[in-house]
């Protein structure tokens, strides 16, 4: 059995953010690491940008402030993964 993250082209979590504070990744990438593969995200659209917006501002309005919504921000998901999700 292989340690996490020590096949080529597989990284760990921890790997994943050593690249970006080397800078191998900027904060401009649009990135994120699924199962140990790091993948590139589509560019943001105005019409994407726009439906999240809509659906976080649907999700307060219902849900109230003592509910914590996260939009566009990381999500750790176990030693290989480090996902994107539009709203969380």
């Amino acid at each position: 059995m292989s340690e996490v993250g020590s096949e080529p082209g597989h990284f760990s979590v921890d790997r994943y953010f050593e690249l970006a504070e080397c800078g191998i990744l900027s904060p401009d990438d649009r990135v994120e690491l699924l199962d140990g593969l790091i993948v590139a995200m589509a560019p943001p659209s105005p019409p994407h940008d726009y439906s999240v917006n809509r659906v976080q501002v649907a999700l307060l309005r219902k849900l109230g402030l003592d509910v914590v919504t996260r939009v566009q921000s990381s999500f750790l998901a176990g030693d290989t993964s480090v996902l994107q999700p539009d709203i969380a």
